[in-house]
């Protein structure tokens, strides 16, 4: 929904505390204790900035240290973004393993899509050749650290911090970036054209966000949903009498 996307809040500066936020899970362990080894050469301190971690997901990240990383578990994505907007930067690493090449290229992280409506900057770490820096580059809502060694995301952080400009151009086209591509209305105008439909078809949108804690209950379903639910248990209530029908007059 567009009612996800958080505004741009304060701007970081220099000797005030960093916090860099990651959600998601950790498939690019590399990259992760990469970045971990940068910040502990530097003691943990970027520009006279004292940096922490937050990092929510449904697995603790691998080799967490002590300090400087707190892990919250896992997060409702309304939750997520609202975390994370509370971050000055969020961090996506992504694969450098050749093996990975294609994956890189192909897919998109779906951490990313948070990052944006959060409307912080984005540090991708990751290979010049994926999807994921390719629109980052276009849309301008981040920077690039496109080596394994990650000293250039720490340069990069100290750039953000010293320039308060900057800083506020990239997460205002975060934000932006998220309403242009990743709501409903985007979603419903991208379909529309793939399938070739008419300006002046009208789809029906329906947001399934769930609505109390994380359980969504049969009465929170679109009436649409509920029915074809319905449907779909008659129809195969009635196969399962079949085939019982059938297994008792073979004798099994």
């Amino acid at each position: 929904s567009r009612t996800m996307a958080c505004s741009p809040l304060a701007i970081p500066g220099v000797g005030k505390p960093i916090v860099i936020g990651m959600a998601g899970q950790f498939y690019a362990a590399d990259e992760w204790s990469q970045f971990l080894a940068a910040l502990e050469a530097v003691d943990w301190i970027v520009g006279r900035c004292r940096v922490s971690i937050v990092a929510m997901g449904p697995k603790r990240p691998p080799s967490m240290p002590a300090t400087n990383v707190s892990f919250l578990g896992w997060k409702s994505q309304t939750e997520a973004i609202k975390l994370l907007a509370n971050c000055d930067f969020l961090y996506c690493p992504y694969p450098f393993d050749p093996a990975m090449r294609e994956v890189a290229q192909q897919s998109f992280p779906s951490k990313l899509v948070l990052y944006l409506a959060a409307g912080r900057p984005v540090i991708f770490h990751g290979p010049i050749y994926s999807a994921a820096a390719d629109y980052i580059t276009n849309k301008g809502c981040g920077v690039l650290a496109t080596s394994l060694p990650a000293d250039d995301i720490l340069h990069e952080i100290e750039r953000l911090v010293g320039n308060h400009q900057l800083y506020a151009d990239m997460a205002s086209k975060s934000r932006q970036a998220f309403l242009d591509d990743f709501t409903l209305e985007s979603m419903a105008r991208s379909f529309d054209a793939f399938i070739g439909a008419q300006a002046d078809n009208v789809m029906a949108l329906h947001d399934h966000s769930r609505r109390n804690g994380d359980e969504l209950q049969p009465d929170q379903l679109p009436p649409s949903m509920y029915r074809s639910l319905l449907l779909l248990a008659v129809k195969y209530g009635k196969v399962a009498r079949k085939i019982l029908k059938k297994a008792r007059g073979a004798g099994v």
